[in-house]
């Protein structure tokens, strides 16, 4: 899957298959001109978490603002509820599911298996002390 691909899938995921999904999990029960909708809601959350982890309520309003997203930080806390969290689970569960499904890499190596299973992606590096090469005698 090319960026670009990648680009149009989020675009897609993120805007109208956003309040598709909002509506459909009881996030988004009325549609007001200028209120929160699936789209805005996912791309404050995603976009502000993106720019700094560990991101305050405030600073979340600020980037609902560049969502096109007027709202107060009151107003974000009470949009956090079961069925933020059921929304925000189905546009994970869709972005994940359309990711993945990509062409097979052309790698010679593999081509000898039938299936290669992805279980766990986890990285973890540490520095070696001592160089563990066998020692010519």
């Amino acid at each position: 899957m090319s960026v670009s691909q990648i680009e149009e899938a989020l675009r897609e995921i993120m805007g109208p298959q956003a309040d598709e999904l909002a509506k459909k999990t009881g996030f988004m029960r009325r549609k007001r001109k200028g209120g929160v909708a699936g789209s805005n809601f996912v791309q404050t959350l995603v976009f502000g978490w993106l720019a700094k982890g560990n991101v305050t309520v405030g600073q979340l309003t600020q980037m609902a603002q560049n969502c096109h997203l007027t709202i107060t930080g009151s107003g974000l806390h009470q949009r956090l509820t079961k069925e933020a969290a059921e929304f925000l689970q189905q546009v994970l569960a869709k972005t994940t599911s359309y990711i993945m499904k990509t062409e097979a890499a052309d790698i010679p190596v593999f081509k000898r298996f039938q299936a290669i299973i992805l279980e766990d992606s986890t990285t973890i590096s540490f520095l070696l002390r001592y160089d563990l090469r066998p020692q010519a005698h």
